[in-house]
């Protein structure tokens, strides 16, 4: 198996890269994928079609995006094309329709058996699938899939188009080949082979919290009824009031399925409703939950282990979801930049599907990456980047501020004795704040705490604790007794403080903060 990806800039350069390929689907199957951000519905025909004409024998796939990814990068306003070729296993594609000839959307069960009957091999591994946002059953679909195709690992999600948003989502994505394009059907492409091995991995970011919830009342894509209550009205005991007036804030908490809990969905809440992006099934059970910078790190890192460690790394897919790519977009970039020396091409979704505790599930707000191979190879990989992650925290800043917010509704509550937040929402802080605002190595007060009590609480004294050029130590000492005189440091500090009275917040290795009210000091 090989795979070249490369931007598109003219057909005339296209013709001269596949002249330079010498592709030929004589030696084995040849799958080509276009995303394209900058196509209309005709012309992406037209260029599979111009495709298909220098490369005959190859399989075409297309779909509509709002950003690409390549080396690395996410780029809006670009078409990728990306070319494998197989050894020994085979390759088959179908777009099928998903809505019959009343232009109702077809059962699921229907759907299933369509795409196993026509696009799945006798010993398939991968499934590359892309539907529209227009079947509102995608999430039943993809879980019903594991029964109708077991064994089959999927990767993909919902076509979205360059003007697609968090908050448009009745724009349409298409997908394509160099028959037509269609915004009512699915488009596949089946991987098989013997010697073909998959790995497929997912980073969120995702913190569940709480008890789970049962879906008492659904509507289509509409949540009802959660715990028999108004879904709205324990959404908001949840989040706070403010969200009627500033819907925005719901994509700050999302939900998780119980049983799928490390993929947030996200829902809008919209006129006293609130609505996710499939329909929904009562009988369900949610949890609530919320992302942040820490937990993105450490998924991408176990998802970077497992890539790195994949011997038949010959190929990789990469998907990343357009409400992460708004909503996080420092911690994007900064994930898919430890794949910029590797061959991972895809896009930017509008719902991914993902393979997550041993089946295929519908997700939002994920990064999925799919790694494959006939034979041993070696990809360079960039894990320098694990060293740097401060421009994430950034993304937490609207969550942060609203946090805040609440914060001071509690404070407010405590000093006048009277209870307008409901217990719901000011245990859902707590759960937020204990994650968000911990380190997580000492187990003290970080950055964003010491940010919050200062606005919040008052504290107008503070004092920096800082031991400079620690560097010179790891030339001396060894890293136990380093390690072991950081222990002590933290220790000593954090016992001074709290002797005093004082608070203490860690703002990295080696650096402290204690902060009191001016009236509090003492020597």
């Amino acid at each position: 198996m090989f795979t070249w990806n490369f931007q598109y800039v003219s057909r005339a350069r296209l013709a001269e890269t596949f002249n330079q390929l010498s592709l030929n689907s004589q030696r084995g199957d040849i799958l080509i994928r276009i995303h394209t951000a900058i196509h209309t519905k005709e012309e992406s025909v037209e260029l599979a079609g111009f495709i298909k004409e220098q490369v005959p024998g190859a399989h075409i796939f297309g779909t509509s995006t709002s950003a690409v990814i390549i080396d690395g990068k996410m780029i809006p306003s670009q078409c990728v094309i990306s070319v494998t070729q197989m050894t020994h296993g085979g390759i088959y594609t179908a777009i099928l329709p998903t809505f019959d000839k009343n232009d109702e959307p077809l059962p699921v069960e229907r759907l299933c058996m369509d795409v196993r009957e026509n696009a799945a091999g006798v010993d398939t591994k991968l499934m590359l699938t892309f539907l529209t946002s227009k079947y509102l059953d995608v999430y039943r679909f993809v879980e019903m899939c594991n029964d109708f195709l077991p064994g089959v690992r999927m990767i993909g999600g919902l076509a979205n188009t360059p003007d697609i948003g968090f908050e448009k989502e009745e724009e349409d994505g298409f997908v394509f080949d160099e028959k037509g394009w269609s915004s009512r059907s699915i488009i596949v492409a089946s991987i098989s082979g013997e010697e073909l091995e998959v790995g497929e991995y997912y980073a969120t970011g995702v913190q569940p919290l709480g008890d789970e919830l049962d879906i008492t009342g659904a509507d289509g894509t509409f949540i009802t009824e959660i715990e028999n209550k108004p879904a709205a009205e324990m959404y908001r005991d949840s989040v706070g009031e403010a969200v009627r007036e500033r819907p925005e804030i719901a994509k700050l908490f999302p939900f998780v399925y119980a049983d799928v809990s490390g993929v947030p969905i996200f829902v809008h809440y919209e006129d006293d409703r609130i609505r996710a992006n499939h329909n929904v099934q009562a009988g369900k059970k949610l949890r609530r939950a919320f992302i942040y910078d820490r937990k993105i790190v450490v998924d991408n890192k176990a998802m970077f282990r497992r890539i790195e460690n994949f011997e038949k790394d010959e190929t990789i897919f990469g998907y990343s979801c357009i409400s992460r790519a708004r909503q996080y977009a420092n911690s994007v970039k900064w994930e898919l930049s430890a794949y910029e020396n590797t061959n991972m091409c895809g896009c930017i979704t509008g719902g991914e599907i993902a393979y997550v505790n041993g089946k295929n599930t519908f997700a939002n707000g994920s990064f999925v990456v799919s790694v494959m191979g006939e034979a041993p190879a070696t990809q360079r990989f960039n894990s320098y980047v694990f060293s740097h992650t401060e421009s994430l925290s950034a993304d937490n800043n609207d969550l942060l501020s609203y946090l805040m917010e609440l914060e001071g509704e509690l404070e407010a509550d405590t000093k006048s004795k009277k209870t307008k937040v409901h217990k719901e929402l000011a245990d859902f802080v707590r759960d937020c704040e204990l994650n968000l605002m911990r380190s997580e190595s000492e187990d003290l007060p970080n950055e964003a705490a010491l940010s919050m009590d200062m606005k919040i609480k008052g504290y107008d004294r503070i004092c920096m604790i800082r031991v400079s050029d620690t560097s010179s130590m790891e030339a001396v000492f060894s890293e136990q007794v380093i390690n072991m005189t950081y222990r002590n440091f933290i220790a000593k500090c954090a016992t001074c403080a709290e002797k005093k009275n004082y608070h203490i917040y860690i703002l990295d290795k080696w650096h402290l903060a204690t902060v009191v009210h001016g009236e509090a000091v003492t020597v």
